[in-house]
This record gives C-alpha cells, structure tokens and sequence, in this order.
C-alpha cells in the first residue's frame, strides 16, 4: 500500500488532500501495531517511511493551526514511538534524537492525557522517555520489549 500512496496517487493528488493526509495516517496506524507490521518486524525504510508522514501531516496540521488537535497528540505519540524505536535499534544516535524522543512524548501527553482513545502506553512511555526521566538509557528502552 506504501508504494501505491507514495507513488502513485500523489502523482495526480496533491499531498494535503484530504484523503491523502487519511492514506497517510492510515499507514501511521499500522507501521508498529498490526500483525506484520509490528516494531520489531518494521524495516529502515519503513521506520523512515513513518517517521516522514508524521512530520509531514503534523506540518500540515500546524500551518492550518490545529497543533493541540486530538489528531496531533496521536501524531506525536507516533513520531515519538518511531524516533524511540530507531533510538532502540541503534543506541549510537540516542543522545542525537534524546530531546526530540522527549519533546514529542511530552507534546502527546499533555494533549491526550485522560483522553479515553489515548494509547494504552502513553503513561508508561511517558514516565521513562519523558523529560522528567533520569533512568539510563537502556532502562529507559526496556518498557519497548513488554
């Protein structure tokens, strides 16, 4: 589906379209969390792949002034899983991506908190790769393989 998305249909349809931004995202929801497609199975390109539509459509979102928008706390929760993942995969480029692992955690937390569609791990994630947090780094990730 990747493939057909990224080459395909926004060769005819502009990348802010409605139903592309909804392509998108539905490619967001299941890099990660559906059978196949989990963390550990993702490629590079696929993380890379995930990582771009979050940034895109979160642009987007911004420029049309919906940055605390309930799509953009999912977003965030997103960019952060997939910036922690990458962080996980390879510890060498922690301390590059820490204070965006933090920030994006953080931006999801405070617009989703109580919220009942919230990710179930929003908490947990947010309590060891949030700001706040003074666990080393490879306890920090171990809530990554429950």
């Amino acid at each position: 589906m990747e493939n057909f998305l990224m080459k395909r249909v926004t060769k005819f349809v502009p990348k802010v379209n409605h139903i592309v931004v909804d392509l998108q995202c539905r490619l967001i929801w299941e890099f990660g969390d559906v059978q196949g497609y989990r963390w550990h199975e993702l490629t590079e390109s696929r993380l890379s792949l995930k990582l771009v539509l979050c940034r895109d459509i979160l642009a987007t979102l911004a420029a049309l002034g919906l940055e605390d928008s309930h799509l953009c706390g999912l977003l965030f929760y997103h960019l952060h899983a997939t910036l922690a993942e990458r962080a996980r995969r390879h510890p060498d480029l922690y301390d590059g991506l820490k204070s965006e692992i933090e920030s994006t955690i953080e931006r999801a937390y405070r617009i989703l908190r109580g919220d009942i569609s919230a990710p179930v791990d929003l908490e947990l994630r947010y309590r060891y790769l949030g700001p706040d947090c003074e666990k080393p780094q490879q306890e920090r990730f171990s809530i990554l393989s429950i």
